[in-house]
């Protein structure tokens, strides 16, 4: 279907920007994928990212890659004036998060949003964001993992992060439009915020096509685990699972990718193993994109174990390659993988249940291989950036025939 005309603008504001200079993210992989995608439809994009560290860097690797659309890297870092010591860094979140509203004002001001027929997308958890609510510009934010929700899956407590998620429930209830990736997240949004299922529209993630690699399957079998080492994204429990794995499979190799995060002795559970055991797990740390790819081709299964996603994009990641994810039936992700038929879901927080569905499929290579070619297939049907970026200009359209128009200041 041929979209309608999209607005003459799309501005996407984030504080996450999927690029060498800043961590990866999911938030961070969407907005990269979806101004490339928006641009290659023909819209009119311009992104400002809102850096609160490493802004000069950020400039540099944006000139580096050299995008068909507009940017402006925002450098939002704290004034030494109003910076609170290291300890207190709830604080320092809070305090950068309303320290940027103001520079985001100015910067969407001198892009004359006010002024024009522009569509505004950011994400909840820009809290600057919070201002264009007041003063009537037309904002559609895209809910993931809410602050709340990360705080508790991370067992975290703060009166500041409580503030601040208490910013992001305000920001949500104020927004004139808001999108989802998943129904199953918007249910879950809606029980925690109370908000009404019906104010967000529905657009899952999409991701553009891999490039061309190699397709002969290597020998042995790997398992990737590509997320930060954190509580929230299950590092603990597939590392309470690969004792017995690693033992039942001598041919068996995983490769842990990420930023190390919270779980420094991340390696205490496989102590217990011999030593030319334990040299078959391999904490390779954050990759750059050439060796990753070059990881992924090594891959036979992708593990991600997490307490909770609102989406899950790494498992779009796997698919789009033809390799079997494996994750937890928690929040969105039932509405990304169809277990049993293009990847494999187990219960959150049981290492005995992801060790039985690792070995199953890796005893079962005919398995393997249909739950791969499935996985593809439904790659390519729901979640290309094609898919991403027709869905979106659609919306987009209707936001700008069916909006007030935002007032001048």
């Amino acid at each position: 279907m041929t979209p309608p005309s999209p607005p003459p603008r799309v501005v996407l504001l984030t504080r996450y920007l999927a690029t060498p200079a800043q961590p990866d993210s999911g938030i961070g992989r969407h907005f990269i994928v979806l101004a490339d995608a928006l641009a290659g439809a023909g819209a009119c994009v311009h992104l400002v990212l809102l850096a609160a560290e490493n802004s000069s860097a950020q400039r540099a690797a944006l000139a580096r890659l050299a995008p068909r659309w507009s940017y402006t890297v925002v450098d939002c870092q704290l004034p030494a004036w109003l910076s609170p010591p290291p300890a207190r860094w709830p604080l320092l979140w809070l305090l950068r998060d309303l320290w940027s509203a103001g520079l985001a004002v100015r910067e969407l001001l001198r892009l004359r949003v006010h002024q024009t027929n522009t569509v505004v997308e950011t994400h909840s958890t820009c809290v600057p964001a919070l201002v264009f609510n007041a003063l009537g510009w037309t904002t559609l934010v895209r809910v993931s993992t809410t602050m709340a929700r990360m705080y508790e899956e991370r067992a975290i407590s703060s009166r500041w992060l409580r503030l601040g998620a208490a910013l992001e429930t305000l920001h949500l209830a104020l927004s004139p439009a808001l999108l989802t990736h998943s129904a199953r997240h918007r249910a879950q949004v809606c029980a925690d915020t109370g908000l009404d299922p019906r104010r967000f529209a529905l657009i899952p993630h999409g991701l553009p096509a891999p490039g061309c690699g190699s397709s002969t399957a290597p020998p042995g079998k790997r398992l990737l685990f590509l997320g930060r080492f954190e509580r929230r994204k299950g590092i603990d429990t597939l590392l309470q699972a690969l004792p017995g794995l690693l033992l039942s499979h001598p041919d068996l190799h995983v490769s842990l990718v990420g930023e190390i995060g919270e779980n420094h002795d991340w390696a205490e559970p496989l102590s217990p193993l011999p030593a030319e055991t334990r040299a078959r797990v391999r904490a390779h740390g954050r990759l750059d994109t050439p060796a990753l790819e070059a990881l992924w081709r090594e891959t036979t299964l992708l593990v991600a174990p997490s307490r909770y996603e609102s989406f899950g994009l790494i498992y779009v990641e796997a698919m789009s390659r033809g390799i079997v994810p494996v994750g937890c039936a928690v929040g969105g992700v039932p509405d990304v993988i169809n277990s049993g038929h293009d990847g494999l879901l187990v219960p959150p927080e049981s290492p005995a249940a992801l060790a039985a569905a690792i070995d199953h499929v890796l005893a079962q290579p005919e398995q393997r291989a249909r739950l791969g070619a499935n996985a593809l297939a439904t790659y390519r049907e729901r979640f290309s950036d094609s898919a991403l970026a027709r869905a979106s200009l659609c919306l987009y359209a209707r936001l700008a025939r069916h909006l007030n128009p935002p007032q001048a200041i």
